[in-house]
């Protein structure tokens, strides 16, 4: 069921619906994102680890004058178990670029992990 405003402002990333960008690591991982449904890591070779499952956008923290969603931040949960983490989660920080890709993946603590993603979609 469509609720506008559900793919960013002016539902801005409706057309990543259905797409989904990827990025090598050079070393063993390719990273796959699919906008509103999942991330996920896959090993050269075979195997994959599901790093999170779209849970909506950040909330923002700083007024109500626009609205709760933070546009600039997209939530993934409910990712594959992690040995002693819990759930995988992805926080995937939106900004403007002139191409849809993924710019960055770290793993700041274990197996919650933040994404740089560039999209023309949000650009003013």
């Amino acid at each position: 069921k469509f609720v506008s405003g559900s793919y960013g402002p002016e539902d801005a990333l409706l057309s990543m619906l259905d797409e989904c960008v990827e990025k090598a690591d050079g070393r063993e991982y390719t990273y796959k994102l699919c906008p509103f449904k999942e991330i996920v890591q896959m090993k050269n070779g075979g195997g994959q680890t599901t790093m999170g499952r779209w849970k909506g956008w950040g909330e923002q923290t700083y007024g109500s004058w626009g609205g709760k969603n933070d546009y600039s931040r997209m939530i993934f949960e409910n990712g594959d178990h992690c040995y002693s983490a819990g759930a995988r989660q992805t926080e995937v920080h939106v900004v403007c670029g002139p191409e849809s890709k993924l710019v960055s993946i770290e793993e700041p603590s274990m197996c919650k992990y933040k994404v740089l993603f560039e999209t023309p979609g949000v650009c003013e």
